[in-house]
């Protein structure tokens, strides 16, 4: 997509900004479609003005490299093929599986994959969800088959070249737990200490909700299944990139264009 657009618009960064718009809304779309489809009548019927906050968060200025830089356009592209696999899980929860839904959580899977490094981790949170929710086990295969033959011709011919300090996160782990709260709390605050409390804040919130349904509403956690699915991958993603980025230094957590994933958090 990237390339045919560098070529079809002669690279012109302000087209490639409106693709990186086109794609916010139409995955701002898709939340909005979830919220609707929604068993909790708090979400299904929002107050007043709720989605206007939530596009603040969504379209938020904080992100400002992924919105000004026009090669940014994967951030966008792996939001919105996260957010088709949570509109299929939406769906899945509450109507039989069938092929138009297998197809979109595939693509979204897919796309998600092949536009960010967290996207692989798409395919072992909805084989896990799909488990969970007792989906027909031919479906649960197909989806480990094509997560299995994307994830194999992703790392075909990768070769791993030492180009930033390397950092074990076992061996910093204070520095690794901040790093992980400050990303998560990035689309919050600019400073470092105020960005990892709202992080843990949002993480403990998170957490104890998803536990208490968990254990004292199956039936409940069963719906908010979806949203589990999102909350955890933008968790996942906190850990995988504070594994790969920290030799750079904690303060990188704070870098604008990871509020783009944080922000699916909030």
């Amino acid at each position: 997509i990237m390339i045919v657009a560098a070529f079809a618009t002669r690279w012109n960064t302000v087209a490639e900004m409106l693709i990186s718009l086109a794609l916010a809304v139409a995955s701002f779309g898709l939340l909005i479609r979830v919220m609707q489809q929604s068993d909790t009548k708090l979400i299904r019927r929002p107050v007043p003005g709720l989605y206007f906050l939530l596009s603040l968060v969504w379209f938020s200025t904080v992100q400002y490299e992924n919105w000004l830089w026009g090669w940014q356009i994967q951030w966008f592209l792996s939001n919105a093929a996260v957010m088709c696999v949570v509109f299929a899980m939406t769906t899945l929860v509450k109507e039989a599986a069938n092929a138009k839904l297998l197809y979109i959580a595939l693509a979204g899977g897919v796309i998600a994959q092949y536009s960010l490094g967290n996207g692989v981790l798409v395919w072992p949170l909805l084989l896990t969800a799909l488990w969970y929710l007792k989906i027909n086990k031919r479906i649960i295969g197909i989806t480990g088959l094509v997560a299995l033959v994307s994830t194999g011709l992703y790392y075909i011919g990768y070769r791993s070249v030492q180009v930033q300090p390397s950092t074990e996160a076992m061996n910093v782990p204070v520095e690794f737990v901040l790093y992980f709260f400050a990303y998560l709390g990035r689309p919050l605050s600019y400073n470092p200490q105020l960005a990892a409390l709202c992080g843990l804040a949002m993480t403990l919130i998170f957490s104890f909700g998803l536990g208490y349904l968990y254990l004292k509403h199956p039936n409940r956690f069963k719906k908010s299944l979806p949203w589990a699915f999102l909350g955890v991958f933008v968790l996942a993603s906190a850990a995988a990139t504070a594994m790969s980025r920290l030799g750079f230094g904690a303060v990188t957590a704070l870098t604008s264009r990871y509020s783009t994933v944080s922000s699916l958090l909030l």
